[in-house]
């Protein structure tokens, strides 16, 4: 009988180190997954504001996108504007050009020579209309 109680005492003093054992484990355990699903918890913030930063990243972009092409169409058309005016300001330096013709001046100044009978009619013209 003192036997079995020996074994008795044994396997109760094994299952007490058993069950201290397991809670340790268990709470080792209950601690590893406490850290995960904490670290867990921090990615998703950081994820939620990484999201938001990209969100305003995107939208100051679109927002650019959208000034850059008003100023390029303002740029457009301003160069469209110069383009018009040169054009027109070159016509009419053409057309000025082309009223003063130097060819046209000097052969009129060596085709006609002044005569003193011209001279005379110039000065009597310019009496009369006096």
């Amino acid at each position: 009988y003192g036997e079995t109680e020996q074994k008795l005492k044994l396997i109760e003093q094994n299952s007490q180190k058993l069950q201290l054992e397991y809670e340790q484990k268990l709470t080792q355990i209950q601690n590893e997954y406490d850290k995960v699903n904490q670290n867990l918890l921090e990615t998703q913030s950081k994820a939620i504001e990484f999201e938001q930063a990209l969100n305003a990243v995107q939208a100051d972009l679109k927002a650019a996108e959208r000034k850059n092409t008003s100023i390029v169409k303002d740029l457009q058309n301003h160069l469209q504007k110069e383009r018009v005016q040169r054009t027109i300001s070159n016509s009419n330096i053409s057309n000025t050009i082309k009223n003063i013709s130097p060819s046209s001046s000097s052969s009129s100044l060596t085709t006609s020579p002044i005569s003193p009978s011209s001279l005379t009619t110039s000065t009597s013209t310019s009496s009369t209309s006096s």
